[in-house]
């Protein structure tokens, strides 16, 4: 079993709203990558260690372990991105 290690795992989290924020926040431990579909709600984690990424596949591609909140992503919503 591989164990996830801050030093050396990159993960990322799709969906900054109200609660994706608080989730993201606390895996700023990590090399943590960003993603949101309003660009500004990701960037305000990058002050704290994280990248913002623009390009979602892009994002994808350079994981070791993916972390989302499908429903703002696929339903359009952003009910608690503010």
């Amino acid at each position: 079993m591989n164990l996830l290690t801050s030093e050396s795992t990159r993960l990322g989290f799709i969906g900054i709203g109200n609660m994706g924020s608080r989730i993201a926040r606390r895996l700023l431990g990590y090399k943590l990558m960003a993603y949101n579909l309003r660009r500004e709600a990701a960037e305000a984690l990058v002050k704290d260690g994280a990248t913002a990424v623009i390009n979602l596949m892009e994002k994808l591609a350079r994981l070791d372990t993916p972390e989302t909140r499908p429903e703002e992503q696929v339903h359009g919503s952003h009910q608690g991105s503010t």
